[in-house]
C-alpha cells in the first residue's frame, strides 16, 4: 500500500475518541487518510465486554469517517515495553507506513496510558531501522475497513520511520505543545464517544459506576476543549504534546 497519513493508536477502545477525536474528524475533511488502532479489547475494564466494546468501535469509526480501525489483542492493563507487543506494532507501522502517529499521554490517570507511549514511541523509532529483522507476525484484527481501503501486506517489512509522533492528552493536565482546532467538530467528537455507551454515561446499564461513567465526565470532555480553545482564541481544541517541537516554514500559518 501507498502509506496513509495518520495512524492513532490508543490503548484501549475510545482513547482515541477522547484524546483527539476532533482532530481526526478535522483532518479526514481535509482529505487525509486516517485509520486507527487500538492496542486492547478493553476486557478487563468495570463496565463492558469484548464483544460489545469492539461492536462500538466499529461504529465510533464510521462516525468519525475513517479509512479503517485495527485492535490488537495486547492483553488490557498489561500493556508494556517487550519484544512481542514492540515488534506486533513494528509490523503495524511498516506495513501502514504512516506520517504521522498519535498516540496516548506520556502520564496519565490509567497506567496503560503512559505504557502505550513509551511502545509507541520506541517501536515508531525500530520500525526504521534497516537492519533489525521481526517476526512475521502481528496481532491486528480488521475491526473496521471503508471499502477503498487496502488491507495491508503484514509480511512487507521495509523500514519506516513516522515523520512525527505527539501525544494526545487524556484526564491528567498536561500543558499542550501545541493545539488543534476542532470547533466544527466537537458534536463529532461526541457523538463517536457516546458510541462507546458501555463506558460512559447510560442510566439503563447496571453496572458499577466508573470515573468515566458520571455524566460529570461528558462535561469534563467540554470543558478540556474549551481550556485548550479560550486561550488561544478559539472555542474548542484538542492540546498535544510534542518531544521535539513543530517545525513552523512560515510564520503566517500560525495563529
Amino acid at each position: 500500500m501507498n502509506g496513509i497519513d495518520i495512524l492513532a493508536i490508543g490503548a484501549h477502545p475510545d482513547d482515541v475518541e477522547l484524546g483527539c477525536g476532533g482532530t481526526l474528524a478535522a483532518q479526514v475533511k481535509a482529505g487525509c487518510k486516517v485509520v486507527i488502532c487500538d492496542l486492547s479489547e478493553g476486557e478487563s475494564g468495570t463496565r463492558g465486554t469484548a464483544e460489545e466494546r469492539r461492536a462500538e468501535s466499529r461504529e465510533a469509526a464510521e462516525i468519525l469517517g475513517v479509512a479503517a480501525r485495527f485492535q490488537m489483542c495486547f492483553p488490557d492493563a498489561r500493556i508494556g515495553v517487550n519484544m512481542q507487543q514492540e515488534d506486533s506494532l513494528v509490523v503495524l507501522i511498516r506495513a501502514l507506513r504512516p506520517k504521522i502517529v498519535l498516540c496516548n499521554a506520556p502520564h496519565d490517570r490509567h497506567p496503560d496510558h503512559g505504557q502505550a507511549n513509551r511502545l509507541v514511541r520506541s517501536a515508531a523509532f525500530k520500525a526504521g531501522l534497516g537492519g533489525l529483522q521481526v517476526s512475521d507476525f502481528s496481532s491486528a484484527g480488521l475491526v473496521y475497513r471503508m471499502p477503498d481501503f487496502e488491507v495491508p501486506d503484514w509480511y512487507n517489512h521495509t523500514p519506516w520511520r513516522p515523520e512525527q509522533v505527539w501525544s494526545y492528552i487524556q484526564a491528567y493536565g498536561l500543558d499542550a505543545d501545541f493545539v488543534v482546532d476542532m470547533e466544527e467538530f466537537f458534536e463529532l467528537k461526541m457523538k463517536a464517544i457516546l458510541a462507546h455507551r458501555s463506558q460512559f454515561y447510560n442510566p439503563e446499564r447496571e453496572e458499577p459506576e466508573t470515573l468515566i461513567s458520571s455524566p460529570q465526565f461528558l462535561e469534563f470532555i467540554k470543558a478540556r476543549c474549551l481550556h485548550f480553545g479560550i486561550p488561544s482564541g478559539i472555542n474548542m481544541a484538542e492540546g498535544f504534546v510534542a518531544e521535539r517541537p513543530p517545525v513552523v516554514h512560515d510564520l503566517r500559518d500560525l495563529h
